[in-house]
């Protein structure tokens, strides 16, 4: 009797052991999951949202250099155009504002944006010293004081905020890195404390069934924590390529893809912007315009999502690099026909749109350029010679 009851109490100390030490690696597991989890998916938000800023900055300065251009050339009232600068600028303002907000950034990263800003301000300075009595000026005075006076200020800008992207992105690169070593030693120790406790339950209660299939219950827990960790940093990485809207790769994305590929291979690639696309916006609301990128997205997945990888590089800007099998000849066709569809009529609402499309098509061949900014620059200015001259066509891109 006195025999089965000291079994009876050593059974309850196996007990006892087994519970403490288990409750201790959940407890420490769960603690780790947050410590790694959180912080990732912090970063990662606040990564893309400064690039959002950034990029919204970069496009409001093109918009601004183009408005100047018109009101250079005389054509429409200059008035409008005023108004669209002003707008620009307040969108940049909003844009800055967000990014100072933001506390993601490098030294040397925000260093570059400083001088951007600078140089934002510059150029408003002197946009708002001439910005009517420019269009009162003979041609040639008004292209001196556009070359003189205000173009060196937005492409220093634009420099700068280039400059701020590519920091932006080692910065990202760094945090990403550390965060994946973080995650591994996490699940290292988790690993480490499970297989210990799994040593200390099965010694002191090998004979304690019941105990050790809440054991196992518990470790399927763990399992299914881990696996749903995985599947949320899977779905980081989903966002930090992806655009959030069209659900198309994104820039990062392209970067990734063919960032390496650029020195040795050669490369059949289309760029498309759309004529106009503020105007959507303008009449019809944002949410109306979103909805026709996402109509542009799918049209564009389902006709050429076999022939190319798609992606969505700002808000109304798409490319094309199409697979390697793919020959030049019909990647140039295909080319032709995604203009075609970008540029049909789509119905929202009710409400028939038909927006034309300025394109560039580019055989890229290998060391043509340093990096994808540079190949990005090459086809924007294409393009926007292109749109200077009534857009609505598909230019190619001479090689080098």
């Amino acid at each position: 009797m006195a025999k089965n009851k000291k079994k009876e109490q050593s059974s309850t100390r196996a007990y006892t052991v087994a519970a403490i030490f288990f409750a201790f690696a959940i407890i420490s597991s769960v603690m780790m999951f947050q410590m790694v989890y959180y912080p990732m998916n912090k970063n990662s938000a606040l990564s893309a949202e400064s690039s959002k800023s950034i990029y919204t900055i970069r496009e409001e300065l093109l918009s601004i250099n183009r408005n100047v251009l018109m009101i250079i050339t005389g054509i429409g009232d200059p008035t409008g155009y005023v108004t669209d600068v002003e707008n620009s600028f307040a969108n940049i303002d909003k844009a800055m504002e967000t990014y100072e907000g933001i506390d993601y950034h490098s030294e040397k990263e925000y260093e570059r944006y400083e001088s951007g800003k600078d140089d934002v301000m510059n150029l408003r300075a002197k946009i708002n010293e001439y910005r009517y009595a420019i269009a009162s000026l003979d041609h040639a005075e008004a292209t001196n004081v556009y070359t003189q006076q205000i173009l060196v200020y937005q492409q220093s800008a634009l420099e700068m905020f280039d400059a701020v992207i590519d920091n932006h992105n080692k910065h990202s690169e760094v945090q990403k890195a550390r965060g994946q070593r973080v995650f591994y030693i996490a699940i290292s120790v988790m690993i480490a404390i499970l297989v210990v406790g799994e040593v200390v339950i099965f010694i002191t209660a090998k004979n304690a069934k019941k105990a050790q299939a809440e054991l196992d219950r518990k470790a399927k827990q763990v399992e299914a924590a881990d696996r749903k960790f995985k599947h949320s940093q899977e779905k980081i990485n989903d966002i930090a390529y992806s655009n959030f809207l069209t659900g198309l790769k994104n820039r990062y994305a392209l970067e990734n893809d063919i960032g390496e590929k650029l020195a040795n291979e050669q490369l059949n690639i289309a760029v498309f912007d759309m004529d106009n696309f503020r105007s959507i916006n303008d009449i019809y609301g944002y949410d109306f315009g979103d909805e026709y990128l996402v109509m542009l997205a799918e049209n564009l997945k389902s006709n050429f999502g076999e022939f190319a990888e798609i992606y969505n590089i700002t808000g109304n800007e798409f490319c094309l690099v199409f697979n390697r099998e793919i020959s030049d000849t019909n990647a140039m066709r295909y080319a032709e026909n995604v203009f075609t569809v970008l540029s049909s009529v789509y119905t929202i609402a009710n409400i028939g749109i038909q927006l034309t499309v300025t394109g560039c098509r580019y055989h890229y061949l290998p060391g043509e350029c340093a990096n994808l900014n540079a190949l990005l620059v090459k086809t924007d200015n294409v393009i926007r010679n292109a749109k200077r001259n009534g857009g609505n066509t598909l230019q190619n891109v001479m090689s080098m």
